[in-house]
């Protein structure tokens, strides 16, 4: 299991939602955040980074590549994973827009934060008791992470500071004075009041947008702003703890109040804390021997993952200079895209039934060549030939096989996504997902096929060594467009891989508008890139997306303008390839 499948299967087992309902992400960003689109929650997860070989990175924190920075790498993101799946599942952050208006957008933010995440500690003791421990650990550590914010940092930021503190273990991390230490602790107890108050509630019947929960929650959120308002401290951004839905794009907080948590890190704890502060703040209890068992469950778990993750890296790294090396082109970088998976299930939903029949068709197709070319092979009929020499009548289907040859193919998939298809990069999402799944379906092996994407960056979509996983299927999701359209390039790099396939039928199919651009003389050079492809005996097709213009550099296209033309039209121009090739 890598890091996508381990988020998607904990994202569903807690939210109960389908693709179909719910976004996950897992991207390069410096925080996860909880976002939402026209059909409900996008959980955007912060992938870890390598940092040279012994160091990796997450949140801004850096971690030992041994055993134990691993495990506490892993901790902190399944705490994310986690978090943010509570937060699809049973938050509502719209019940706070109006009721908030007029206040402090940072303070009110702040406030809705820490109000929705003591609601979450109830629906965890409620529906998933066995997280609470989780979450306790994953504060633990967070919590010997934290600094004493210096008298640099801004009073507001401190205040919050020690609120954040309180939340992960029970206590402040810095001295603010009596009278203003004293005022936290007091909003501190409230909050765990109301806690045990939403844990009451749900324990009679969960209802999480009942007007008992909501009321609950804006008072909760009142608390903190009124707190913050009558001691005249307002906030320049929005703090949060690492592992936490993040606010603000300002590292400061981050910076000032949380350091490392390896040996070398400039962590500098008030007063050290230790894992029973943190199960006692969440209310919850656990044997040593529970705590033994979770923390092996975790080593094991962290050293599988990040073990499948470190090999996808390497492998994506092997492909890049593959291919960096393979041609000499105009392109300025090579990689991968970036990934949505929920959207390439919308996509493929929404299409399935177009591409079954497609398919179906297809395979008539492919079966009546394979029919025609295999007349010429087997045991010869002896009376057949005999009349067909005797009549001059150049018959070929007098061979006897048991069962019909069937040519081996290969496919190149090429998807233009430069600036001039931008505002119908939907169109050019359902166009590739579309013959992404008819040449998984068609073809005899996942290494039958490849599928690459290109503006003045060429993406790898899919290599032919790859298999049609999930993290394939959300590099097609997550399309997206660039600047320019280095169409020849593309094409010459597609065919040098295609060509070394052991296929008798070798083909690149280009999915674009047809106007190459970015370098003076482009598009004669895409009219010699055709030609050269040609004489390796390879096959080309171009499918128009909206425009014709791609008819003037290839033999064989067609237009659509929706994926549904493009699927009826395909197969004509497929079946004309294959006969072409007899």
């Amino acid at each position: 299991m890598d890091i996508l499948d381990y988020s998607w299967s904990t994202v569903q087992f807690i939210t109960n939602k389908s693709p179909g309902l719910i976004k996950v992400i897992v991207d390069e960003g410096d925080y996860p955040q909880l976002e939402k689109d026209e059909l409900g929650p996008v959980i955007r997860l912060s992938s870890p980074v390598m940092k040279g070989e012994n160091t990796f990175a997450l949140y801004g924190m850096h971690f030992d590549n041994d055993e134990r920075g691993r495990t506490a790498l892993w901790r902190l993101f399944r705490a994310s994973v986690l978090h943010l799946s509570l937060h699809a599942f049973a938050s509502n952050f719209e019940i706070y827009e109006k009721a908030l208006l007029n206040e402090n957008v940072n303070n009110a933010t702040f406030a809705m934060s820490l109000a929705e995440d003591y609601a979450l500690r109830a629906v965890m003791r409620t529906l998933w008791p066995a997280l609470v421990v989780e979450t306790a650990e994953a504060n633990h550590q967070i919590h010997r992470c934290m600094k004493i914010p210096s008298r640099d940092v801004d009073l507001a930021t401190r205040v919050a500071a020690n609120l954040l503190s309180y939340t992960l273990a029970g206590k402040k991390v810095s001295s603010l004075g009596s009278d203003l230490s004293h005022q936290v602790s007091v909003v501190h107890s409230e909050l765990v009041e109301y806690s045990q108050k939403f844990q009451r509630l749900y324990g009679l019947e969960f209802a999480n947008d009942s007007e008992g929960a909501v009321d609950l929650k804006l008072e909760a959120a009142n608390s903190v702003i009124k707190f913050f308002s009558d001691n005249n401290l307002s906030l320049n951004y929005i703090p949060t703890v690492p592992y936490t839905e993040h606010y603000s794009s300002q590292p400061g907080m981050r910076d000032a109040v949380f350091g490392d948590p390896s040996p070398s890190g400039s962590a500098n704890n008030f007063a050290a804390s230790t894992l029973e502060n943190a199960l006692a703040e969440l209310s919850a209890s656990a044997t040593g021997q529970n705590l033994i068992d979770l923390d092996s469950a975790i080593r094991a778990e962290a050293a599988a993952v990040l073990a499948s993750w470190e090999y996808s890296l390497i492998q994506k790294k092997r492909l890049t200079e593959l291919y960096r090396k393979s041609e000499v082109t105009h392109f300025e970088s090579f990689g991968f895209p970036s990934e949505d998976f929920a959207e390439f299930v919308r996509i493929r939903t929404r299409l399935m039934g177009r591409i079954r029949c497609a398919e179906d068709l297809l395979r008539v197709a492919k079966t009546s060549i394979d029919e025609l070319t295999s007349q010429e092979y087997g045991f010869p009929d002896i009376p057949l030939a005999i009349q067909a020499v005797a009549s001059k009548s150049g018959r070929n289907d007098v061979f006897v096989r048991e069962e019909t040859i069937a040519k081996k193919e290969s496919w190149a998939i090429l998807i233009d996504s430069s600036k001039s298809l931008e505002k119908i990069i939907c169109t050019v999402r359902d166009a590739a997902v579309s013959l992404a799944e008819i040449a998984n379906g068609m073809l005899q092996s996942y290494d039958s096929w490849a599928c690459y994407t290109f503006n003045q960056d060429f993406d790898i979509i899919k290599d032919f060594s790859e298999p049609y996983s999930h993290n394939v299927r959300a590099r097609i999701g997550g399309l997206g467009t660039g600047l320019k359209t280095y169409l020849p390039d593309a094409i010459r790099l597609a065919a040098s891989r295609l060509q070394k396939t052991q296929s008798d039928f070798k083909v690149i199919l280009v999915i674009s508008d047809g106007y190459p651009q970015g370098y003076e003389g482009i598009e004669k050079d895409l009219l010699k890139a055709v030609e050269e492809v040609k004489r390796k005996g390879i096959s080309l097709a171009g499918i128009g997306i909206e425009s014709s213009a791609i008819s003037k550099y290839f033999r064989t296209t067609c237009v659509a303008h929706d994926a549904y033309e493009l699927m009826k039209d395909f197969v004509n121009s497929y079946y004309s390839l294959l006969a072409a090739a007899i």
